[in-house]
């Protein structure tokens, strides 16, 4: 890949010039203090501005990277509001002297100055404890390219959800229990029915506590409750985690908690606010901060629309880092918020995105697993200095589902629309690495480490960004490619050596009967031994596996569980859990659910049948039939309809166990007075009645034909031959070698597959004939010279006995293939 150095100067203008102040009269500026030009020219202009001071000290939060979730927190938290009280004493104190309106920060050393005049501003350069006076910033919503209306309520898991795996992690036993999530949006309708369960702030019974849990910059806490005034928010919300346990699962990590913090009602000084909310979340009236009840993640669909690098929000990011929370961030969309055009080319990402120590996601289709052309490109002038992976000016990191995506809307709680945009893609991986965190619980709150484990296991999307080289991995638009949730997890959970367990097992079963339950314990880290307990459920059960269960290094171990089923109709759970001895102690428990009812079933085959015989010849008609029920049963065999004198071979009354066929032989004594050059015939129906059940019937017909000889004919065996992964074609010729009308059963067998224009030959006169299409499919794998016999039966209606065959022999090639292309 051509790295940023090869292309700065065509891409980039460079960071935002910045220099030192206008020396105000009698006065001589520090020269350290960096403020931007725009700023500068504003307050020229207008007499008074607002704007955003900057600080110089950062502590130094090294020491929290090895320390555990409430201690990191609590550290961090306290070493940053030190550091800003003591850094910002003075300024704010002068401000307040000026009468000057402004918000004070701790995430990030930074007061949000309202506005204030030239002679105010100028007075701020004596301050050697400023770093920069900037602008204010205006970041945007990254709007949907599309979006409509859903009024469909499907019944199924969301296909995004499926495509990359998510359903398959959910089976395995982890939906993000443990982990909290966050976005800063547009709010969320906590109330809608995809996402009120999921609600932190939900104590159950239809009571909720929005302190800790929600905040809104704008109006504090005179706006107690979440809202959502767009549906942005609730559809990100719903893509990390939604489910309204009834057919809308349409987020990735259901089992996984939610805050909110609304923002994009105001400007720069919301999203600090929002931001610092993360850190250490406060009650309604903005006290009493805890860090403790931080989340793990932040989703953040919003940035800008500039083309290089701006480090407004360096200092939110670098404090998240810190603590522990991991930074998701949309790279930005083409079309007409940016002006960008489909596909919108190199150096388009947007900030934060643009930065190197977030992860920035572009998007694929809903569920094609290809490059959707509304997302954003790299490269970034920010590089990437905390996991660059050889690639520090890459952009995107990683890309997911983004086109059509059906998530929750604010208008009702049950309103459901679909959206477009890389805002829709982030969220996907927000949900990921909160799967990837319950499941590996090592990982939290390593940045590092899940991101690399996320672009390892992605699907790699080759692609021509147009730097040289033609389409490769990773690159500007696709970065290393799609998420693969189901690997990505299992990755993170070999990381840190866990275990899966399961699935839940459902068996039915009829009553008074033994089943076996049985689950699958695989151990993804180093060999362990797993303590195995089995609880709940009212009928007789017991632990068929030993307990304690040893399981080597990236093995597999059965745990089975018989339960025995009393003689009554009803359904039973229990619990199995295992819990390894390693460190870190992990526990997983599944159910087996056994349910007991009595299902009667009965089968004839065939259907119907027919055959021939001469004048006085007893014709023998053979069927088998089957109890497809769940219990053993007894069956009455009753024959009608017939005239000609007909009985059953053996009983009348056949036992079958669940499952099990027995053979029913009826025998047809055609009548010799009926002349051989009269065509005659004769149908029974032959009824088989369960007695337990006398509603569960099956039934079958069968003809006998006597002044009728019947003949099948086939044209010959051919042979042909075809290249690896083609078809070849064979016609035969079917023909009525009777002597009555008939009509003609085709089916073919063989190795290779193969497939007929016709099942039947259709109606045919005596001597009457017709072509059937015989198509070979030649594999893809097969060895040259290869051959693939296939057979092709016909039989006659009149008698399924009088049948005859041919056969189609396909030898493959492939050497002639490249034979001629050498040739040419």
């Amino acid at each position: 890949m051509v790295t940023l150095a090869a292309i700065l100067g065509t891409l980039f203008p460079g960071d935002v010039p910045q220099r030192t102040a206008a020396a105000p009269p009698g006065q001589e500026p520090l020269p350290d203090i960096e403020i931007e030009p725009e700023l500068q020219n504003q307050l020229m202009s207008d007499g008074d501005s607002g704007y955003l001071i900057y600080f110089r000290e950062y502590p130094d939060l090294s020491l929290a990277y090895d320390m555990n979730w409430e201690a990191r927190g609590r550290f961090v938290v306290n070493a940053l509001q030190q550091a800003a009280a003591r850094t910002q004493k003075n300024v704010r104190t002068y401000l307040d002297a000026q009468g000057t309106g402004y918000t004070a920060y701790w995430i990030d050393n930074v007061i949000v100055v309202d506005s204030s005049s030239m002679n105010t501003f100028n007075g701020l350069m004596s301050f050697s404890e400023i770093a920069a006076l900037r602008a204010r910033r205006n970041p945007i919503l990254y709007e949907p390219v599309e979006s409509a209306v859903s009024t469909c309520s499907p019944d199924a898991i969301e296909s995004n959800i499926t495509h990359i795996g998510a359903d398959q992690i959910w089976a395995l036993g982890y939906t993000g229990e443990g982990i909290i999530v966050a976005n800063i949006d547009t709010g969320v309708r906590y109330t809608h029915q995809a996402l009120v369960n999921q609600y932190r702030g939900n104590l159950g019974g239809g009571s909720f506590d929005h302190n800790y849990n929600w905040w809104d910059p704008a109006l504090g806490g005179s706006d107690p409750v979440p809202n959502d005034w767009h549906s942005h928010g609730s559809h990100t919300m719903g893509i990390i985690l939604g489910d309204d346990g009834a057919g809308n699962q349409i987020g990735m990590a259901p089992g996984a908690q939610w805050i909110a913090c609304q923002a994009f009602e105001g400007d720069d000084s919301e999203l600090l606010e929002c931001g610092q909310f993360m850190a250490a979340p406060w009650d309604l009236d903005q006290q009493n901060a805890d860090s403790d009840l931080r989340p793990h993640v932040v989703n953040n669909s919003w940035g800008d629309c500039l083309q290089y690098a701006d480090h407004w929000y360096d200092g939110v990011i670098t404090s998240w880092h810190a603590l522990g929370i991991y930074p998701v961030f949309s790279n930005g969309n083409a079309g007409s918020q940016c002006g960008y055009p489909y596909p919108p080319g190199l150096n388009t990402v947007g900030n934060p995105a643009r930065a190197g120590n977030v992860t920035g996601v572009g998007s694929t289709g809903r569920d094609n697993g290809q490059y959707a052309t509304h997302s954003n490109w790299g490269p970034t002038d920010y590089l990437d200095t905390v996991n660059p992976r050889g690639y520090p000016d890459l952009k995107p990191q990683i890309l997911a589902p983004g086109v059509s995506i059906r998530s929750a809307y604010k208008s009702s709680d049950t309103a459901y629309g679909t959206m477009s945009g890389t805002s829709m893609s982030s969220p996907h991986v927000t949900g990921l690495v909160a799967l990837m965190w319950s499941a590996a619980p090592c990982l939290v709150g390593d940045y590092a480490a899940t991101e690399t484990i996320i672009e390892e296991t992605a699907t790699p999307i080759p692609y021509d960004d147009g730097i040289g080289g033609g389409a490769h991995v990773p690159n500007y638009a696709t970065g290393w490619g799609e998420i693969n949730a189901l690997a990505a997890v299992q990755s993170a959970m070999e990381a840190c050596g866990g275990f899966t367990f399961g699935p839940d097992s459902i068996i039915n079963t009829a009553p008074n009967a033994v089943v076996t339950h049985t689950f699958t314990l695989s151990n993804l880290g180093l060999a362990d031994t797993y303590t195995l307990t089995l609880t709940g459920g009212g009928w007789p059960a017991a632990l068929l596996t030993a307990t304690p269960l040893a399981v080597g290094a990236g093995d597999s171990a059965q745990v089975a569980v018989r339960v025995d089923v009393p003689d009554l109709e009803g359904s039973d759970t229990f619990t199995v859990t295992a819990q390894s001895w390693g460190e870190p102690v992990d526990v997983i428990s599944v159910t087996g659910t056994t349910q007991a009812s009595i299902v009667a079933g009965l089968e004839l085959t065939p259907p119907s049948q027919a055959h021939t015989g001469n004048p006085g010849d007893i014709v023998t008609h053979t069927y088998t039939l089957t109890n497809t029920g769940n219990y053993t049963d007894t069956c009455d065999l009753v024959l009608s309809g017939n005239i000609w004198v007909t009985g059953l071979v053996g009983s009348a009354a056949v036992e079958l166990s669940a499952g099990a066929s027995a053979q029913v032989d009826v025998e047809v004594d055609i009548p010799p007075q009926v002349a051989s050059v009269i065509i005659a015939s004769d149908m029974f129906t032959l009824t088989a009645t369960s007695r337990d059940n006398g509603s569960e019937t099956a039934n079958a017909t069968s003809t006998t034909f006597t002044g009728v000889n019947p003949g099948a004919g086939l044209s010959g065996n051919q042979t042909g031959a075809g290249l690896i992964g083609t078809q070849v074609s064979y016609e035969f010729t079917v023909t009525n070698a009777g002597d009555y009308t008939d009509t003609f059963g085709l089916t073919v067998t063989g190795a290779w597959t193969a497939a007929l224009s016709a099942d039947s030959s259709g109606e045919l006169p005596p001597g009457g004939s017709t072509i059937v299409t015989l198509t070979v499919d030649v594999p893809p794998d097969a060895g040259d010279g290869e051959l693939g016999l296939v057979t092709l039966t016909a039989a006659s209606g009149l008698d399924a006995g009088v049948q005859t065959i041919a056969t189609a022999s396909t030898a493959a090639e492939w050497y002639k293939f490249y034979l001629m292309l050498i040739l040419r």
